[in-house]
C-alpha cells in the first residue's frame, strides 16, 4: 500500500463556459402559470357539471369518445384528477379542477400551460385575465358580487 495522494494536473473548467455560436434562446418567461380559488361554485353549477360529466362518461362507454361540452365549450373527463371531482380542459390551453366539499382544497384550481401564456398577443397576463374571465362568466355566472 501506498501512502501517496494522487493529485489532478487538470485544469479546472472555465467560467462561464464556452458558449456555441449557433445557440439561441427561443421562447424564455412564464412557462406554466397555477392559480386556485377559495370559492366553490354554486350547487347549481356543480350539478350541471356532474352532469356534463355524465355524459362524457356516457361517450367514453358507448362510443370510446371523448366529450366536448357545447356549454363550457371544452372537453371533459369522465373523472377527476388529484381529489377534484372534475376536470376540464381548453384545448389544451389550460385545465380547471373543480372541486366541493373538500375544505382542505380550493374549490376552483386553474393550470395555464406554455402555449397560451408564449402565444398569447396580449402576452401573459392578458391570457391568465382571459382564463379567469372565462371561470367568472361561467363557473360563477351564479354567484353573488
Amino acid at each position: 500500500m501506498s501512502d501517496s495522494t494522487t493529485v489532478s494536473t487538470t485544469e479546472p473548467t472555465s467560467y462561464p463556459p464556452s458558449i456555441p455560436e449557433d445557440f439561441h434562446i427561443l421562447l424564455y418567461g412564464v412557462d406554466n402559470a397555477y392559480l386556485s380559488f377559495d370559492t366553490e361554485v354554486s350547487e347549481a353549477i356543480y350539478e350541471r357539471l356532474m352532469e356534463e360529466q355524465y355524459q362524457a362518461r356516457k361517450a367514453r362507454t358507448d362510443r370510446n369518445a371523448a366529450y366536448c361540452s357545447p356549454w363550457l365549450d371544452a372537453q371533459v373527463y369522465p373523472t377527476g384528477a388529484n381529489g377534484f371531482g372534475i376536470l376540464i380542459n381548453k384545448a389544451d390551453t389550460w385545465t380547471i379542477k373543480v372541486q366541493k366539499g373538500n375544505e382542505h382544497r380550493p374549490g376552483v384550481y386553474l393550470e395555464m400551460r406554455s402555449r397560451i401564456l408564449h402565444t398569447h398577443p396580449g402576452g401573459v397576463f392578458a391570457a391568465t385575465e382571459e382564463a379567469v374571465t372565462w371561470i367568472r362568466e361561467t363557473l360563477f355566472v351564479d354567484a353573488p358580487d
